[in-house]
């Protein structure tokens, strides 16, 4: 890969695999990984981000392992990496998820080592099944915590367009399911809530149609940002426009927009840099091959604009070095989430234990 020379922070890479039914790899593997997108990416630093899957008995499947394993990885690979712990709840006991419940958790991740939260609350069907509104009253206190540290939230909401369209490959007949509309009603409960939370709404908040309408979603809140995870419909929404239209939102709005992949940790996933190429060749080239095999034309943007949405908007939501982490709470949870190991994965039980067992050696 041929780009400009910008420092980049890709602030969306997932540490959990991207299929419920996938057995995690070892430990190592996962570090090899980390290497690979360094390597593969050029990469000044990475954000890894947890994701709590709403399934299971405990606090979701997904979350028993995403950030023990997000705390292994930040403290163990030598690179700089930052880390967004996952949001978690009780499945079977739904009455314990409380505003205290929330907060603590915060509070608890927060000391560990994370430099942020990652939820998926707003995922279409996620959010019909929770039947909770990400404005919910039972999050309060924890959203006021965010508020209060600094800390951002990166949390998806909505999806494309496409899904509510008959005739898209991804159009869905599913009743219930919220309307884009009823989602960036509840995104603007939220902040009016809590105005100076900082919010990043990746995959530009699936608003890529409406660019005046986005505008003014950005405009409204000093720290609500959109990233450029790339939900590949919206680039050809950009392109329903003409260039200097888009150009032009992109230029008012650099100070807004963050750059990050939607990568997971698994190779056998996606090819690592597929996505990166779809950002870079957008943002950077004249004309691109594999853009244009896709009927996408390019929209190359000065290379201050880029620097801006590629590392600095990130830099000014975090400390300069990623926040230390703190063995003795990792092995903290790693132990309360052993207490459930029947409603785990065995897989998922080993990895937890090496965690528990790595970070006990450092005592």
């Amino acid at each position: 890969m041929s780009y400009l020379n910008i420092p980049i922070i890709d602030i969306h890479i997932h540490v959990h695999p991207s299929s419920p039914d996938r057995a995690l790899p070892t430990l190592k593997a996962h570090e090899e990984v980390v290497q690979e997108i360094f390597d593969k990416t050029g990469d000044e630093a990475i954000t890894l981000i947890a994701t709590g899957v709403n399934g299971g008995n405990v606090k979701g499947n997904a979350t028993h392992l995403d950030t023990p394993l997000g705390y292994y990885l930040k403290h163990k690979c030598p690179q700089k990496i930052y880390f967004f712990g996952a949001r978690s709840r009780y499945q079977a006991h739904k009455e314990l998820n409380t505003q205290e419940f929330y907060l603590e958790q915060a509070k608890f991740r927060h000391a560990a080592g994370c430099d942020g939260f990652k939820c998926l609350d707003g995922l279409t069907k996620i959010y019909k099944r929770l039947q909770t509104k990400v404005s919910d009253p039972a999050l309060d206190l924890y959203h006021e915590y965010l508020e209060q540290t600094g800390l951002p939230l990166l949390m998806h909401v909505g999806n494309p367009i496409e899904m509510f369209e008959k005739g898209s490959v991804l159009y869905t007949e599913e009743p219930g399911l919220p309307t884009l509309d009823e989602l960036y009603d509840d995104v603007t409960e939220l902040m009016t809530k809590f105005p100076k939370m900082t919010l990043i709404l990746p995959h530009f908040f699936f608003m890529s149609r409406d660019l005046d309408k986005a505008e003014d979603m950005l405009n409204r809140w000093e720290n609500l940002y959109f990233d450029l995870t790339p939900n590949i419909f919206m680039y050809y929404d950009f392109n329903k426009y003409p260039d200097e239209v888009v150009r032009s939102f992109f230029t008012r709005n650099c100070h807004k927009i963050i750059y990050g992949t939607d990568t997971f940790l698994e190779t056998n996933i996606r090819p690592i840099p597929l996505q990166v190429e779809v950002v870079r060749d957008y943002f950077e080239k004249e004309h691109s091959e594999f853009l244009s095999s896709m009927n996408i034309r390019t929209l190359p943007l000065e290379p201050d604009i880029l620097k801006k949405m590629y590392r600095d908007n990130f830099m000014k939501l975090v400390e300069p070095k990623p926040i230390p982490v703190q063995p003795a709470y990792v092995i903290k949870e790693c132990q309360d989430l052993l207490a459930y190991e029947s409603c785990m994965e065995p897989h998922h039980v080993t990895l937890l234990r090496e965690i528990s067992d790595y970070f006990s050696s450092l005592n």
